[in-house]
């Protein structure tokens, strides 16, 4: 396992972070998300760059990570909306069912 070198990152970081900012907002429509795309891509990148070579980093990679982070997370909270309207559509049909007269 290679060493991360933390002085590479953090000039990457402030090389890139206004660029992403405006492509991540882009994607999220919130500046919040925006922010927290920027923190999951850097922690991905310190991942990334204790298994391979740093140089292979510039900003199309960055913005790939950050894109593929955001569409995970997208379908994630779609399947947890998904799952969350069955719950309460049978918590729903439950309780107008104990209400019937026969």
């Amino acid at each position: 396992m290679k060493s991360v070198n933390h002085k590479k990152i953090e000039v990457l970081y402030h090389e890139n972070k206004d660029f992403l900012f405006h492509k991540f907002l882009r994607f999220t429509q919130d500046p919040d998300q925006a922010y927290d795309l920027i923190q999951s891509v850097f922690l991905r990148i310190i991942d990334y760059s204790q298994r391979r070579e740093f140089s292979t980093i510039n900003k199309s990679f960055l913005v790939k990570v950050g894109y593929n982070i955001f569409v995970s997370e997208y379908h994630k909270n779609k399947k947890d909306s998904i799952i969350k309207d069955d719950i309460e559509i049978e918590v729903k049909g439950y309780s107008n069912q104990s209400n019937w007269v026969l």
